[in-house]
């Protein structure tokens, strides 16, 4: 798993310019779900979303209670051996209730008490000399305690130490002992959880220097701003305010820059493949199943943005990349009915245990999919929730409405990948509109009598 990872910056999505060759051989030997989405564009609730396979919307912010059900601790129950390596970004944070048997955590700082002093990755770098100020600096609250060139790069910056004090070399080294030690007579679930792409955007020199900044391939929408016109209000002003996340100064971001930080961007992608091509060597493909996803995505420079604020789920932010395979996996196909984050609890159980997911979990178990023996139904629906909206994804429409009805969106992704025709409000469409417009509000009225 990757942290703020863009569906579309993969090979094998499409991207020209970004070299992920490891990732690519996984999908061409896998299944690929070309439309999967989280269902909160924020780290915290879709990881939630993952471990539970459930979500609601006002639990978006919310711990994993130590009693509630999840699909690690259902997994060690039954035998397997659970670890951790990276990024858990839930509360409680290290308790053993979550169900992992080894963990060693490297996080982002989020104001929960303990992190750089008791975070594993954090504790061993500082033990070495070798505080990691970037990562600091990144957050808000210490943003304004940043050199003033991390703050006008938008935290664009070189790591500044040798690559084993890097997030991702770490987190693939432990993960890499986890395996060493796994033992062969006894099954076992590991969670690899790298901090990357997620900013700050700060690659290893020497994949830096593996990209042109001049030779990358800009969003349309980042100079196209003509789309804005079809948008409403609020969405309008929250994207064309100069501020992101309060603090972060985005009237720096220039053609220039953003180069810059996409050329970085892609270099932690490179590395996270790298080290994924790492753990593989020591994974018996033919008895196990590999799952790559993330959590959510970056702006990147499309719809003038960096980072994900506003919080809206719009395809940059919603879309992830979802890989799968191994075992149980009839490969070489692309899959393009919808699929969501919640589909990888009940998935998992199907792959591990072959036992029908229990009733609160809400995703679809995609076993008989990957199997080569089911298909996902053309209609399916999936949700993304976000701070004000609730967006839809069915066919080739993407429905997003603010949830006091006031606002919507409608996009025809076949027609307009980028977003940048809003279609409600036209005759042409309205009668799609209504029916997607009733779907949504049935959903957010289940979800509030849930909650």
């Amino acid at each position: 798993m990757t942290d703020m990872h863009r569906y579309d910056v993969l090979g094998c999505m499409g991207n020209p310019d970004v070299r992920t060759p490891n990732l690519d051989r996984l999908a061409a030997e896998g299944v690929v779900f070309e439309n999967a989405y989280t269902t909160y564009p924020l780290c915290v609730p879709a990881r939630r979303a993952l471990l539970t396979g459930k979500d609601t919307r006002r639990d978006r912010q919310s711990s994993i209670a130590t009693e509630e059900w999840n699909f690690v601790r259902h997994l060690r129950s039954a035998g397997y051996r659970t670890g951790l390596s990276g990024k858990l970004h839930a509360y409680p944070e290290m308790i053993p209730e979550l169900g992992f048997d080894f963990i060693e955590v490297a996080e982002h700082c989020i104001g929960q008490k303990g992190v750089f002093v008791d975070d594993h990755y954090h504790k061993w770098v500082n033990a070495c000399g070798r505080r990691d100020r970037q990562e600091e600096w990144q957050f808000p609250t210490e943003f304004p305690k940043s050199p003033p060139e991390f703050q006008r790069n938008l935290q664009a910056q070189i790591f500044p130490y040798e690559d084993e004090y890097h997030s991702t070399s770490w987190t693939a080294s432990r993960a890499v002992d986890f395996l060493k030690n796994a033992s062969g007579d006894k099954p076992y679930f590991l969670k690899v959880s790298f901090l990357k792409p997620h900013h700050p955007y700060n690659p290893l020199a020497r994949y830096a220097a593996m990209y042109d900044p001049d030779r990358l391939t800009l969003p349309a929408t980042w100079t196209n701003r003509g789309f804005l016109d079809l948008m409403p209000g609020s969405v309008r002003r929250a994207l064309t305010t100069r501020m992101a996340h309060i603090n972060y100064d985005l009237s720096f971001l220039d053609e220039k820059l953003l180069r810059k930080v996409t050329a970085y961007y892609y270099a932690t992608v490179t590395h996270l493949d790298d080290a994924i091509g790492e753990l593989l060597k020591h994974v018996d493909r033919e008895n196990a199943t590999v799952i790559f996803t993330s959590d959510h995505g970056d702006y990147l420079g499309a719809k003038g943005r960096l980072f994900k604020d506003p919080v809206c789920a719009f395809e940059e932010l919603a879309r992830i990349p979802l890989l799968m395979s191994g075992r149980g996996v009839a490969g070489g196909r692309r899959i393009k009915a919808p699929a969501s984050l919640l589909d990888i609890a009940p998935t998992v159980l199907g792959l591990c245990l072959a036992e029908a997911p229990p009733e609160q979990t809400e995703g679809m178990d995609l076993t008989p999919v990957l199997a080569g023996k089911a298909t996902i139904p053309d209609g399916r629906r999936v949700f993304c929730y976000s701070q004000d909206w609730i967006a839809l994804r069915q066919g080739e429409w993407k429905y997003l409405m603010r949830y006091d009805g006031v606002e919507e969106m409608l996009f025809n992704l076949e027609d307009d990948p980028a977003e940048s025709v809003n279609l409600a409000g036209r005759p042409e469409t309205d009668l799609a509109r209504q029916g997607l417009r009733a779907t949504t509000k049935r959903e957010l009225a289940v979800k509030e009598e849930r909650t």
